[in-house]
């Protein structure tokens, strides 16, 4: 469960690196498909411009915070779920989550 946890928390810092590189490639690739002429210092200017790590920095703790937050109250919510339930449906529940195959469980 905690491996789970802790995957659902850095999902964010995946899609923004790859919202943040494909902007920054198609820039990238706007200069070379586009042929400007750019001197080699205005073509550092260029790169330094478009260039979209200081943003990155910025927001990516912010969608980290936020996304803890949000697995922690999803993981207290199936927790207390599970603490609600009572004989047969607690057993129910362990054999459902524990022992159900591999496979099975895809296609459920």
């Amino acid at each position: 469960m905690e491996n789970i946890n802790s995957l659902q928390t850095l999902s964010p810092m995946v899609a923004f690196y790859s919202i943040f590189l494909a902007i920054f490639m198609g820039a990238l690739f706007m200069h070379f498909a586009f042929n400007f002429k750019f001197s080699p210092k205005q073509f550092a200017i260029y790169l330094e411009s478009i260039q979209q790590t200081p943003l990155y920095a910025l927001t990516l703790p912010i969608a980290i915070v936020w996304t803890e937050k949000h697995v922690r109250k999803t993981a207290q919510e199936n927790c207390r779920k599970a603490m609600e339930l009572k004989g047969n449906e607690a057993a129910n529940h362990y054999f459902t989550i524990f022992e159900r195959p591999a496979g099975r469980m895809l296609k459920d």
